[in-house]
């Protein structure tokens, strides 16, 4: 790969320990994406797959040095399983495919385009790795590294992320470029209205393409 990649946050969760929240600030980076991996020893009688990060959140924030100021949330709140679960479906390969054999090192890695920035010695990169509960991890060190990935340069563009949970009422966002569904095979359909129309797909239609 042309390019480079820049660790941003590299820390090791313990399920006993008492961390919940990791940060790291960087500086002078050219940015076009974020990389994330995760990897442990599985423990004997594990069963928990990578369900334990629903519960990581993802939060990377350009700070802006110049003029009066400002923040660009480029990924607000956002599940690291998710994130994960996204990269995957990008690439065609599924995180179910993982085989948790005790004893043995299990890894999984995704991207999350963001577009393209360059930032300046007095702007800073905020990343930080909040855990909602560590009920479901291993009792193993679980390792997560995120990084910054540098290819090209290009129009500087942002592209943010967000998640949020189906409440059965209709949701409005705005500037949206594209919907991304986790969730169980349920035969039921998702409704997107936008300014062209409303377009609807069923959930398990859209499972079955994705597997495709």
């Amino acid at each position: 790969m042309n390019g480079t990649i820049t660790t941003l946050l590299n820390c090791a969760v313990s399920k006993t320990g008492a961390q919940n929240r990791f940060n790291q600030t960087s500086a002078n980076l050219a940015v076009n994406g974020f990389l994330f991996d995760v990897k442990f020893t599985v423990p004997s009688g594990y069963a928990g797959k990578w369900d334990f990060l629903k519960d990581f959140y993802v939060n990377i924030t350009k700070r802006i040095g110049a003029g009066n100021g400002g923040a660009v949330a480029l990924l607000s709140n956002v599940s690291l399983y998710d994130i994960l679960s996204y990269s995957d479906y990008i690439a065609g390969v599924s995180m179910n495919s993982t085989s948790f054999t005790s004893g043995e090192e299990v890894r999984i890695s995704g991207y999350a385009d963001c577009g393209y920035f360059s930032m300046t010695s007095r702007d800073a990169l905020e990343v930080t790795l909040n855990i909602g509960s560590k009920s479901n991890m291993p009792s193993a060190d679980v390792l997560i590294e995120i990084s910054a990935v540098f290819d090209k340069i290009q129009a500087t563009e942002y592209k943010c992320y967000q998640s949020c949970k189906a409440t059965g009422a209709d949701q409005p966002y705005k500037n949206v470029l594209s919907i991304f569904y986790i969730g169980d095979g349920v035969n039921a359909d998702a409704t997107v209205t936008d300014e062209i129309g409303v377009k609807s797909v069923n959930i398990n239609s859209a499972i079955a393409m994705s597997n495709a």
